[in-house]
Parts: C-alpha cells; structure tokens; sequence
C-alpha cells in the first residue's frame, strides 16, 4: 500500500467537507434568524452530519485499504475527521462572534433567557426557581473569548471522539485472521 500525503488523507477530505457544511448551516441560520442558532434542532442536525461524514470518511479509507478497516483504524480516522471539523467550525465562531457581530453574544443570551424562563414557566416551576435560573444565566459570559473558544474546542473533540468510538464499531471490517493460500484453491 503506497503512503499518501496528508493532505491526501481521507479524514481530512471529509473533515473539510463537515467543517465547510457546519459554517455553510450556521452562517445561513444567522442570516436567516438568530434565534434559530440556539434552537435544539440545529444540535440535532449537527450531530447527524458529524456521523454522516465520520461513516462516509470511514467507507472512503476502508475501500482504499483493500475493503478492511480495523477498529483502531476506523477511531482514528473519525478522530481525524473530528479535528479537522472543530479547527474550522471554532474558527468561524469566533470571527463570527468577534468580527462579523460582536453583539452576538449579548442577542444570545437575552434569547436564550427569554426561551429558558417561557419553558420553564410552561412545566409550571416556581416563580423564585424561574428567577434564580434567569440570574444565573445573565452572570455566564456567552463571549467568545480565545478560552472560551479553546474550551469549546477541547469539548467538542471530547464529544465527537465518543461518537467515533462508537460510529467506528459499525464501519470497521477486519480482515481475515488467515489468507487463504491461492496454491490450495
């Protein structure tokens, strides 16, 4: 099997792939209406993407090493797919949210605030409950600072390497324990 550059690497085409369509949906969601950018539906959509483009990296390194693609293998690769998607999706928040609108982060939190106390409000907690949880999130800084933005990107790894090791349970194939010599067919 010849060495490929890295650049070459399946896990970076399809990492690029997953970073350009996660900037693509968050860019289109902020021109579109802010407040979907906080909805639980874009996580949702975000996390099927990730395990799209993890299976689909996987499928692309498998079939380029003969049809077999080891456990260790396939976390690998969907590790790489993950990093590569966190350096561009990180990147694009905090020019987001420090050049292109540094307001954001203050029209987050006030539509964040307004959503948590009208859910709240309808399981029907109490008034003094509903207070201290709007207390509380007026006190958390929703900037984008180069911690916050480090912070996220360490969590996102962290979560997306657990759904590699699981989405690389199902894209692994092993290859036979023993060839079956040609001579004896």
């Amino acid at each position: 099997m010849e060495t490929k550059g890295f650049m070459e690497k399946s896990f970076v085409k399809w990492g690029l792939y997953l970073g350009l369509a996660a900037v693509i949906l968050s860019f289109g969601l902020y021109m579109i209406d802010v407040t979907l950018m906080v909805s639980g539906w874009v996580s949702l959509i975000s996390y099927a993407l990730i395990i799209t483009f993890m299976i689909l990296s996987a499928r692309q390194e498998r079939s380029e090493r003969d049809g077999y693609l080891t456990y260790g293998q396939a976390v690998i690769n969907s590790l790489g797919v993950s990093v590569i998607y966190t350096i561009i999706t990180i990147s694009f928040t905090g020019l987001l949210y420090n050049v292109i609108d540094p307001e954001l982060p203050e029209t987050l939190k006030t539509i964040t605030i307004e959503r948590m106390a009208s859910t709240m409000e309808s399981f029907g907690m109490a008034e003094a409950d509903i207070d201290k949880a709007i207390e509380a999130t007026e006190a958390r800084d929703f900037k984008q600072d180069f911690r916050a933005l480090a912070t996220g990107a360490l969590v996102l790894i962290a979560i997306n390497f657990v759904i590699g090791l699981i989405v690389s349970i199902f894209t692994r194939k092993n290859p036979p324990m023993f060839e079956a010599n040609e001579s004896e067919a």
